[in-house]
């Protein structure tokens, strides 16, 4: 059999090679990886539709129980199965199409949508980066084949499976959460009528201006209604052709008056040269001359006077047509006025129209996120009589406690769901390794031990697969504190490791765990105690010690290893196929998980979510993202969770940890002092939730400042 195995992987494992290069670009097709399944008792039990969902457990169902009406009603997503299968690596929330996914809210799931849901439970191989990047994924390539691989088993399994729930894509990663945005939207609508009040204002100063320009034209009337008055005491005391007669007729008459008086001064001429003449005379005809010269020169005057009520009437009939003239501007202002208001009414009931239909998207896209926007803001509501800012803040204040409501709100999900998929890191064979495993390969298919054992058959199997693909699985998904999380809610199903896995997989994490754990023995230790017997975990000690003694001699034989590797992995297959976890999140399991598994044993990319991960499986209490990045939300959330298991914080790692968090604050601030930057700078890795407390500024200021 042996043979058979080792030319297998001799000839093949170049094509075999070839196609998992291309299946790390993430650029094979559905039925290149149907053909890469392999026989189904390999891969991991799928659930058929018909299969009821458990009883919750009594720690789950209050989790759900008690989840706040604002969290509930709040819209979920869940990706098209099918759609995923196409993707040529892990899409980001803010990147999917509308037609990958859809929507609506938890209140409104039925046991249908958790029979036709699957989860993914996995450990990300990259960090997320602090700008959205088009491309990026915290999924390798190699995870991305093995996740589609499990999806396609499961969908071959029980076609009712329609969608997938996967932090990446259904959680918002750089965007605001579905109940920000309605937060948004609401701040929108707030800046709107803000705009319009300002629009208001406007109409109203132009109104008064109008009522301005009306006074004015008031006077203006009064004015004329002044120069018609005068206009009738001018005519009766001139000559109605005078005043009421054209210009011409005017000007002739002075024309006369000035005949007349040149007639005069020639008969004045006369009088004197003829002086004899005249004072010969007779005194009556010396004296009618007289009257007539005199008569003639009133008549001038007469003439004069007129010609000068006639200069001013003209200035005042010119007055009187200025006055005609602003009058008629002054009705073309009111009439522009009046096309002003038209126009600002008619601007606004456009943005009112607008708004109600961008209101009107909203509530036929997000109708649940509506009455999320509505829901309580601390310990009251939203007054709309406030302020529009004051409404803002509290709307974004609401928020941000949403955020940690939407993270518990998911363990729920992993409990009511058909399948929940485990994903661990996946990284290339080293070469030693393999070396250890074509030997452990041949001991099973040679070793008359082994013959009639099944389960040393399925371990042969899985190993030889595992050299020709090159790749193995790592240990350290069961040693984070998110993923822990996610397997209690499962709790309710009790089921098996290989409703969670494939065998390859499990197998890879197993060797995995030998290979590393001469390196770092805890990462694997509390698993071992979990899943397997006192004796083989005592055995799997004796073997990483030769293990790391063949290391060092390079030789695998001398030592015996080959046989004991084979006689663990064996059992792991036992264990894959038996094991529970029977993890509950009950009080005695927070008991010992505080005082001796978190911080120390879990890992996590920020060590306080040891506690922020499960808080929500014991308490609803709500802490915002600014007082969750203190060392004071930590610690008091440490208290509630200590109240709850009967134990004293003192005793527990967490507290040790905030120690050192305080110890190193004080020795940062004495840096900071000193001016020491390179002591800041030691702190500040050492120590990253330093950097979140308020002596923030003053240490990277100073770190800063000598660069």
């Amino acid at each position: 059999m042996y043979r058979r195995q080792q030319a297998y992987v001799n000839s093949n494992s170049k094509a075999k090679a070839k196609v998992m290069k291309e299946i790390m670009c993430d650029r094979s097709t559905v039925e290149g990886l149907l053909k890469l399944v392999g026989d189904p008792k390999f891969q991991m039990t799928i659930r058929s539709s018909a299969t009821n969902a458990p009883k919750l457990m009594p720690g789950i169902k209050d989790l759900e129980l008690c989840m706040p009406r604002d969290v509930r009603d709040a819209p979920m997503r869940l990706v098209h199965l099918h759609k995923l299968l196409e993707w040529l690596h892990l899409e980001v929330y803010e990147n999917m199409k509308d037609e990958d996914f859809v929507t609506f809210p938890y209140g409104q799931t039925t046991a249908e949508t958790w029979r036709s849901t699957i989860l993914l439970s996995w450990r990300w191989s990259l960090g997320k980066p602090d700008t959205l990047e088009c491309d990026h994924s915290p999924m390798s390539g190699l995870q991305l084949k093995y996740m589609k691989m499990a999806l396609l088993v499961a969908r071959e399994a029980n076609p009712d499976l329609k969608y997938v729930w996967i932090d990446w894509s259904c959680v918002p990663q750089y965007s605001a959460s579905p109940m920000l945005e309605v937060a948004r939207s609401k701040s929108a609508m707030l800046e709107v009528a803000r705009s319009k009040t300002a629009m208001l204002e406007v109409a109203r100063s132009k109104s008064a201006m109008l009522e301005v320009a009306r006074s004015k034209s008031a006077m203006l009337e009064v004015a004329r209604s002044k120069v018609r008055r005068q206009g009738g005491v001018f005519g009766s005391y001139m000559p109605s052709a005078v005043a009421w007669g054209g210009a011409e007729s005017q000007t002739a008459m002075l024309e006369v008056a000035r005949s007349k008086s040149a007639m005069l001064e020639v008969a004045r001429s006369k009088v004197r040269r003829q002086g004899e003449c005249v004072a010969s005379l007779s005194c009556h005809l010396q004296s009618a001359m007289s009257e007539v010269a005199r008569s003639k020169s009133a008549m001038l005057e007469v003439a004069r006077s007129k010609s000068a009520m006639l200069e001013v009437a003209r200035s005042k009939s010119a007055m009187l047509e200025v006055a005609r003239s602003k009058s008629a501007m002054l009705e073309v202002a009111r009439s522009k006025s009046a096309m002003l208001e038209v126009a600002i009414s008619k601007s606004a009931m456009l943005e009112v129209a607008r708004s109600k239909s961008a209101m009107l998207q909203v509530a036929r896209s997000k109708s649940a996120m509506l009455e999320v926007a509505r829901s309580k803001v601390g310990n009251g509501r939203c007054d709309a009589s406030l302020p529009c800012h004051l409404q803002s803040a509290m709307l974004e204040v609401a928020t941000s406690k949403s955020a940690m409501f939407e993270v518990a709100r998911s363990k729920v999900y992993y409990a009511r769901a058909q399948q929940m998929i485990v994903l661990p890191d996946i990284v290339e064979l080293d070469s030693s390794v393999e070396t250890l495993l074509r030997l452990v390969l041949e001991s099973l298919c040679e070793d008359p031990l082994w013959a009639d054992s099944e389960h040393a058959q399925m371990a042969a199997h899985v190993i030889n697969a595992i050299i020709s693909d090159g790749v193995h699985a790592k240990l350290q998904y069961f040693g984070r504190v998110w993923t822990l999380a996610e397997r209690l809610a499962r709790c309710s199903w009790d089921e098996e490791l290989h409703y969670w896995l494939s065998l390859q997989l499990w197998m890879g994490m197993v060797i995995d765990a030998l290979a590393s754990s001469s390196e770092d023995q805890n990462g694997s230790a509390i698993y071992w105690a979990k899943l397997f017997s006192a004796e083989i975990r005592d055995n799997m000690d004796k073997v990483s010690a030769k293990l790391r003694l063949s290391l060092e001699l390079g030789n695998y034989r001398k030592t015996g290893l080959i046989s004991e590797v084979a006689t663990l992995l064996v059992e792991a297959v036992k264990v894959w196929l038996s094991a529970k976890m029977n993890e509950v999140p009950s009080e005695q399991w927070l008991s010992r998980y505080l005082e001796s598994e978190a911080i120390e044993i879990y890992q996590a990319w920020s060590k306080p979510d040891a506690i922020w991960s499960v808080l929500s499986y014991f308490s609803w209490k709500v802490y915002d993202d600014k007082r969750r990045s203190t060392t004071e939300g930590l610690s008091d959330a440490l208290s509630v969770l200590c109240s709850i298991a009967g134990i004293v914080p003192e005793t527990t790692t967490v507290w040790k940890y905030l120690e050192e968090e305080a110890a190193s604050h004080e020795k940062l601030m004495g840096a900071c002092k000193a001016g020491d930057s390179n002591t800041v700078v030691v702190l500040l890795n050492l120590h990253p939730s330093i950097v979140n407390s308020k002596d923030k500024a003053e240490a990277l200021q100073l770190v800063g400042a000598t660069k």
